[in-house]
């Protein structure tokens, strides 16, 4: 409901998509989220980024004391998450979605 309210107000957005290995990153999960995307949003999303999931949060939660919620999940090698990516990016793309792998892309204004 908070993205419908944003995209109903006119204001650009970029979704930007942390892809987790085994969890939400599936082709059924993501094929589910560009159908929302390009159905529910009606086009006004002007990009989704995929992003690679790492680990980089696990010394800023150590450093406040807290666990890290995503230890068990494991990062799968560059290549491997790259090839994935890029696959799910091209699948949105495919359904109508401006989707890129990355966030380096630029933003179609």
């Amino acid at each position: 409901s908070n993205l419908r309210k944003v995209v109903e107000s006119n204001i650009p957005v970029v979704i930007r998509i942390p892809v987790v290995p085994n969890h939400n990153g599936t082709e059924k999960n993501l094929r589910a989220t560009a159908r929302f995307i390009a159905g529910e949003l009606q086009g006004r999303v002007r990009q989704v980024q995929l992003l690679p999931f790492h680990k980089l949060g696990v010394e800023k939660y150590a450093s406040l004391g807290m666990q890290y919620p995503m230890a068990h999940f494991q990062a799968p090698a560059r290549d491997e998450w790259e090839r994935n990516i890029r696959g799910f990016a091209a699948m949105m793309c495919s359904l109508g979605v401006n989707a890129v792998a990355g966030a380096s892309h630029k933003v179609p204004i």
